[in-house]
Order: structure tokens, then sequence, then C-alpha cells
């Protein structure tokens, strides 16, 4: 899928200057400022070196006070290699604009009302499926919808492990030129106090479900009561209709999956905070 077309341009020469530093497996530590400019002889000089101050403050290469010289480093590598050096660059912005037609609402049968519903997303580790909240795929699925409103081909029977791990799967076809999200199977990469970002099809008074984005901070990883398994522990930025949602990194990643809210925390008004199921226990779909 095509970037957002407001970012088309800063997404491509980042990609295209990271590319001259890190796509060859030379073991030099820096390039020369010239051979830059003339691995991009369409791009003017005052914009290759914006482009490079850009990517200096987010440690993804090196410029020397003094000389002509560009610097390796190897968290640029990294990201390099990632294929996120526009996201981490151009940030959550980005990131929301280029992943968001990847959210779905997944609409299922209500206990108290006719529909309810729940977010899912297209991942791109588990192709043709849906990723979503067990709690939302138990219900009887009504039907799926992008962004736009538009219903996706029915999907087909949920991917519901045994246990109370909330986390399931929904075998539908990706529309054509949809960009998935892909998961980070890191149990350890993210720490407190990251900024994350959030997805999901709140209920909204009076007004049809739309995409709902926020951003929050990671509080702590702790253990659930009720298993062994941990849970990311967020700002409270997601409503009902959020579960199922992911949860993405500054690298456009999802890290994590909206739980079910806590019934007890709900009714005594004590939610501060919005868990989530780390994205890394996906594994157990592969």
């Amino acid at each position: 899928m095509p970037d957002p077309q407001e970012f088309e341009r800063a997404a491509s020469l980042l990609r295209r200057t990271a590319a001259v530093l890190y796509s060859s497996p030379s073991l030099e530590t820096q390039v020369s400022l010239e051979t830059m400019y003339q691995a991009m002889p369409q791009e003017d000089k005052p914009a290759v070196d914006s482009t490079l101050k850009k990517m200096e403050r987010h440690d993804l290469l090196a410029l020397p006070l003094r000389g002509e010289i560009v610097g390796k480093t190897g968290h640029g590598r990294t990201i390099f290699e990632q294929g996120c050096i526009a996201e981490v660059v151009l940030g959550f912005d980005f990131v929301a604009k280029k992943y968001e037609p990847a959210v779905v609402h997944v609409i299922v049968e209500g206990t108290q009302t006719q529909e309810t519903g729940g977010a899912g997303f297209f991942c791109a580790d588990l192709p043709g499926m849906i990723v979503t909240a067990a709690h939302i795929a138990k219900r009887r699925i009504l039907r799926v919808e992008d962004l736009s409103g538009t219903t996706l081909p029915s999907p087909g029977k949920p991917v519901i492990p045994d246990g109370d791990l909330d986390l399931a799967l929904l075998p539908c076809e990706i529309p054509a030129g949809l960009e998935p999200i892909r998961v980070d199977w890191s149990e350890d990469r993210i720490s407190a106090g990251s900024e994350l970002l959030l997805f999901g099809y709140p209920k909204i008074a009076l007004h049809h479900p739309s995409l709902y984005q926020a951003r929050g901070q990671l509080h702590t990883v702790c253990p659930n009561y009720t298993s062994n398994r941990n849970s990311l522990i967020i700002s409270r930025i997601a409503h009902p209709g959020c579960s199922g949602g992911p949860v993405m990194d500054g690298r456009g990643f999802a890290v994590g999956v909206v739980e079910q809210e806590n019934d007890l925390e709900e009714a005594t008004g004590t939610n501060s905070f919005v868990a989530a199921t780390p994205a890394h226990y996906l594994k157990k779909f592969l």
C-alpha cells in the first residue's frame, strides 16, 4: 500500500537515504556526505541535509560536528532492517495514517442491545486473518466493516484457543492494497514510559461508531490475577468498543491487543488504566 499522500515524499526520501547507508553489508562505519548526494542525484542537497538531521535526532545515524561524513549506528541499521525508518522519524501521525485502514469494526450480537462490537486488525504475520479479542469472537458475528463502513466478506469460523487467553483469529480475505500490521514478537522490547497508539470503535452517543485512535503511555507490565500471563497496563485511553483493537508502538508494530473491560472497575469508577494482552502471545496461533 502506498504511503499516506501527505507523507509520501518525506517517507520515500527517508527510506532511500537509509538504503544508501545500510543496504550494503559493508563493515565501514561511515559514508562520505558526497556519496550520499551522488546516490540521490534527483534530490537537492538541502533536502538530503534536512533528512539526515531528522534521522540523527532518532539516533539512526551520526553527524560529526566537523567533517563531511555520515556515521552509521547500530540502532539505525536495526530500524532499517525492520523496515520502519519512516515510522520512527515521522512519528505517530504517520503510523496512524498508514495503518488505520487495517483496523476493522467487528460487529456482534449484543446482550442488552441488538448489536455491539469491538475491533480487530489484519495481521501481516498471520495472512488472511483478523486478530481480535476472544470475548468478541465468542459472540455471534453479524458482520465486519472496514474504515469506510463497507462490509467485508463474511469471516470464517473464529479460531479461539482453549483457556482464558483473550485473543482470537477471524479468517477473512484481506482487501487489495491494504497494509496489514506486523506483530512485535519480543517479550521485553517495550518498557514503562513508552508511548503507544491504540485503535478501536467505541460507541458514541447518537452517532455511528467510527475509528477512534488515542495515544497513551505504558505504565507497567504485570501478571494477571486469573492466569500466569502478563498484561500491558496503559493510560486510560480505551472505551467499550476498543476490545480487540491493536496497541502499536512508534515503529508501527502491534505490541498488544486491548483486553476485556474489568467489570468491577467499570462499576466502581476506579478504572484509571486499560489492559492489553501482549502481542507475543499470538505465537499460540503459529
